[in-house]
């Protein structure tokens, strides 16, 4: 099988044990990633400051070079570049005039027929979580997950059932073997917009995603946003229980979990890139 794939700039750069683990995860599934050729920035949250028009331009000239190469499936694995795109494909279909304004600046004429995934939806519908578990090699039994979905994965759809209590996350953690623990923070802001300008807020919010996770007896969160993980992970360092004791969970990309519990050694999914080791966790359910 074959699907398109949108990396962004995040794994291209901080995030790329994202990127590389994802494409562990996808050989082991048979699964063949057909990169948009000489991709561009989609501009995510930082453009729309400075120009609504561009903010749709930079997505609509990926969109182009997608159906230039002949894509009608995509997989976008960051949040904030799938709510771009996503965002500007949506224009496109209901607003007709910012359609023709894309067609006059490009010169290209958005068709439908191109679908996008999330990598949760991804899992789901593409992969499917019954062909996975029977690619299951090495479950993640005695793992206990706190799965995160953050809140820009919920301005796409169709990773939701339910836009208050999705489960859909659960479902792949328990396909691998893993629990997934009851938690309350598991679609709440981790503030990591406002890291630079509000770091006061940031801390306050992070806290709380820790102690919740904690409460919940989670081992380690799952995450599937580059900015939610760096946020959480870089953040510990300066949050302690009520105790007084440091945090140290770590914060693990789906995709590595994934690709682990498929038979991967986990040697080079970038484990070692993680601010707070997992390995040591993972040593110790003998996943590693």
């Amino acid at each position: 099988m074959e699907i398109g794939y949108y990396p962004g700039c995040s794994l291209r750069s901080t995030a790329r044990e994202f990127d590389i683990s994802l494409k562990a995860m996808c050989r082991l599934l048979g699964i063949t990633l057909a990169e948009i050729p000489d991709w561009i920035c989609c501009g995510t949250s930082p453009v729309h400051v400075s120009s609504q028009e561009l903010s749709y331009v930079l997505p609509y000239k990926n969109l182009e070079k997608a159906a230039k190469q002949g894509i009608k499936e995509l997989l976008i694995p960051c949040p904030s570049c799938l709510y771009s795109i996503h965002h500007t494909q949506e224009a496109c279909e209901k607003d007709i005039e910012t359609k023709n304004r894309l067609f006059e600046i490009t010169g290209y004429l958005w068709e439908r027929g191109l679908r996008i995934y999330h990598l949760l939806d991804f899992l789901r519908d593409f992969v499917t979580l019954e062909d996975m578990k029977e690619k299951v090699k090495r479950p993640l039994h005695g793992l206990k997950v706190a799965v995160y979905y953050g809140c820009l994965t919920r301005f796409f759809p169709a990773v939701y059932e339910d836009g208050e209590q999705p489960e859909l996350f659960e479902r792949v953690i328990e396909t691998l073997g893993a629990e997934a623990v009851s938690w309350p923070g598991k679609i709440d802001c981790c503030g990591a917009g406002l890291s630079l300008t509000r770091p006061d807020i940031v801390k306050r919010l992070v806290g709380e995603l820790l102690a919740g996770a904690k409460r919940g007896e989670a081992d380690c969160f799952a995450v599937v946003c580059p900015l939610c993980q760096s946020n959480l992970d870089l953040r510990q360092r300066g949050i302690t229980m009520p105790s007084g004791a440091p945090y140290s969970m770590p914060v693990i990309y789906l995709t590595q979990l994934v690709a682990l519990a498929l038979g991967d050694r986990g040697d080079r999914l970038g484990l070692e890139k993680l601010m707070v080791d997992a390995r040591p966790l993972l040593k110790s359910k003998n996943l590693l």
